[in-house]
């Protein structure tokens, strides 16, 4: 999406993050000036690191010193992309609760309203599959539903996604 090819992605199940990742670009649809940071995930093995390298404390310490650096520098987040793959099996792992319950604490309830939940990982459950898991999601994720957060699929078919989630969170107030 921001059309620089020295971004890191990553396109399998293990992470390619280790560090937050800023990437600066403007938004061809709007004309405006975007900075997209990525951070590595909880609880996810890492391409060329082992298990265990990065403690899910280590990453949030990494996420709460960028957000005290922001802060210092007077820069407001807009909104936020919470990743969660619908191919993990009715949201049961404890990781994972444990994962959403750390991002509200840290996000607060203030933000759901600038929050989107991406899903991915589409293609590797039946569409009838997927739905039943989203709609487990919605249990699970109801605080933030009733904080105005905004649930999106990221799927093959849909390759313009991305865009569509910049779109809505330039509409929104920081």
């Amino acid at each position: 999406i921001s059309g620089d090819d020295t971004v890191i992605i990553g396109r399998g199940i293990e992470s390619t993050i280790v560090d937050i990742q800023r990437v600066d670009f403007t938004d061809p649809s709007s004309g405006r000036k975007v900075t997209i940071f990525d951070t590595p995930g909880f609880d996810e093995s890492v391409d060329g690191f082992e298990a265990g390298d990065f403690s899910d404390t280590d990453i949030l310490k990494k996420i709460v010193e960028f957000l005290f650096k922001e802060y210092d520098a007077h820069r407001k987040l807009d909104g936020l992309v919470y990743f969660q793959k619908i191919s993990e099996p009715r949201f049961s792992t404890r990781q994972s609760k444990r994962t959403l319950t750390m991002f509200k604490k840290l996000c607060g309830a203030d933000t759901f309203k600038n929050t989107v939940v991406l899903t991915t990982f589409w293609d590797n459950v039946s569409e009838e599959k997927g739905e039943a898991r989203e709609r487990d999601m919605h249990i699970r994720f109801q605080e933030l539903i009733e904080g105005d957060a905004l649930f999106m699929r990221y799927t093959r078919e849909f390759p313009d996604t991305p865009q569509k989630v910049i779109d809505y969170i330039l509409t929104l107030m920081p």
